[in-house]
């Protein structure tokens, strides 16, 4: 790849993953209610997503991806349900915020709840079939380029999402009190749960 090619395709992933979304909007919410580690293990498995996605198009697959119309309607219903279920847990937690913590739990949860997102949404997988060819040949992809791109693709998803969610972590500081604490977790999970909502009735 020329480096004018990787400038390109950073460009043009780092617009499309800032773009506001369900991705963007739930690991604000999950870094407002538990914290910049605990949101971590959330933007690893929308990165899990990606790259499954990405391979897909790397390895020339786009018409098995683009017939999974059935899959992607049962993983986005799984993946919006689990969205409620946490905001709901978030909501009720909301009496014992002081419990929180980034324990084996909460990144397993985030993790999946990030997956699932990612993999239920069709649009990764006609972003990567879409805009890759215009800066790589498919073709001729060595496997040195190919783990490039996929690395590049880890890295950007990582560092958007990870600004978003250090910004919104750093907002838990004006929320001192148990009280205030609390509302925030109840506010987080109310955006868990619309988010949730908006993914099953979103066509």
């Amino acid at each position: 790849m020329t480096g004018q090619a990787v400038l390109g395709l950073v460009v043009a992933l780092a617009i499309f993953v800032a773009s506001p979304g369900p991705g963007v909007f739930a690991v604000i919410a999950r870094a407002l209610s538990h914290g910049f580690l605990a949101s971590l293990s959330f933007i690893v498995g929308v990165i899990l997503g990606d790259l499954s996605y990405l391979i897909f198009a790397i390895l020339g697959l786009s018409a098995i991806a683009t017939a999974f119309g059935q899959f992607f309607i049962i993983v986005k219903t799984i993946g919006a349900f689990y969205l409620i279920y946490l905001g709901v847990s978030s909501w009720r937690s909301a009496k014992d915020v002081q419990a929180h913590k980034t324990d084996a739990e909460e990144k397993k949860q985030g993790l999946l709840a990030g997956l699932l997102l990612t993999l239920g949404n069709p649009k990764v997988i006609l972003f990567y079939l879409g805009f890759l060819p215009s800066f790589v040949d498919l073709n001729s992809l060595s496997l040195q380029t190919g783990l490039s791109i996929v690395f590049l693709v880890a890295l950007v998803i990582m560092l958007v999402l990870g600004t978003y969610a250090f910004f919104a972590a750093s907002l838990r500081g004006f929320f001192q009190k148990r009280e205030a604490r609390a509302n925030l977790a109840r506010v987080s999970g109310a955006v868990l749960v619309s988010l949730g909502l908006l993914v099953i009735l979103k066509k």
